[in-house]
């Protein structure tokens, strides 16, 4: 078999089965804290009224708008558990049969789409500590002889919703973020910081991250439901060795694709046990940078003028 064309990417549906939930997966508490986010953004506008005692225009509600948008990443990539359940399903049933080559592929699919959505939400979060150490006018804390910054253009506060590339990070500038955190005299930025830095030392992070670079800049070999080509030499000193291409493997594919899947889980779920802290910590330095006139309670923002 030189070549799996599957019909469709998604799990088939036999009559009378039920789709899981995210509960049913494990994931209900990521589902709950995913709507927690949303519950921030949805209150954004009135960031907005509160940065009038304390931050800068448009900072806070920017900030409001990022975390809307990482909880539907965040959800998106939850989401694609459903169809990899689906789709491990789906091969085990046929396992007797031969197995479900285009089955493979799509579980293939959902898994690193996945991985790329939990990194994507990764590096909004570098983003969104930025702009939240921005919104106190004293930013950056500079300190007198205190080496450069990596990335030079975080020594002043971006403008709010700039689309400039060099006004949007990835996690290789967390160190300057930490640098920067550390000179802040409020705690809750300090904690967002370190919470973030926790989720990139993660053993579970790290995989993830190497699982992107092999996918995504180096080969990313062909899955193993076909017959293929392998990544190795033709040669033996001087002797040509050629032989025919490595048949498909089905088992093979449950350990290289079912690695696939079990390394984004795994960092999906990392992530989501910092998300709450982050959330947190962040509301908390509303209250810091306000000196105490906006406070966060029941899901809802307060203001208290002096």
């Amino acid at each position: 078999m030189f070549s799996v064309r599957p019909a469709r990417l998604a799990a088939p549906l036999t009559a009378g089965s039920e789709v899981p939930s995210l509960a049913d997966l494990g994931l209900g508490w990521l589902e709950a804290e995913v709507t927690r986010w949303q519950l921030v953004r949805t209150q954004s506008w009135f960031f907005e009224v509160a940065a009038i005692f304390a931050a800068g225009r448009d900072r806070w509600g920017e900030v409001g708008l990022l975390f809307g948008s990482t909880a539907e990443g965040v959800l998106m990539a939850a989401t694609s558990e459903v169809e990899i359940t689906l789709l491990r399903e789906h091969i085990n049933q046929n396992a007797g049969t031969g197995g479900s080559p285009g089955a493979w592929l799509g579980l293939r699919f959902f898994a690193e789409s996945q991985g790329q959505m939990t990194l994507s939400a990764g590096q909004r979060f570098a983003n969104m500590l930025a702009r939240s150490l921005m919104a106190d006018p004293s930013y950056p804390w500079p300190v007198l002889g205190a080496p450069a910054l990596k990335k030079p253009a975080l020594a002043q506060a971006f403008p709010p919703f700039s689309d400039e590339r060099q006004h949007w990070l990835t996690m290789w500038d967390l160190p300057d973020l930490l640098t920067i955190a550390k000179r802040s005299p409020h705690q809750s930025l300090r904690s967002m910081a370190e919470s973030l830095s926790d989720l990139r030392a993660s053993k579970s992070w790290k995989d993830l991250e190497d699982q992107r670079g092999k996918d995504f800049h180096r080969a990313r070999e062909e899955s193993p439901v076909v017959s293929r080509g392998e990544r190795r030499s033709a040669w033996v000193g001087d002797t040509l060795n050629v032989g025919p291409p490595a048949d498909a493997d089905l088992a093979r594919a449950q350990e290289d694709v079912g690695g696939i899947a079990a390394t984004s889980r795994a960092a999906l779920e990392e992530l989501g046990r910092h998300m709450a802290p982050f959330r947190e910590n962040f509301l908390r330095s509303m209250s810091d940078v306000s000196g105490g006139t906006i406070g966060y309670e029941d899901d809802r923002l307060k203001i208290t003028p002096s």
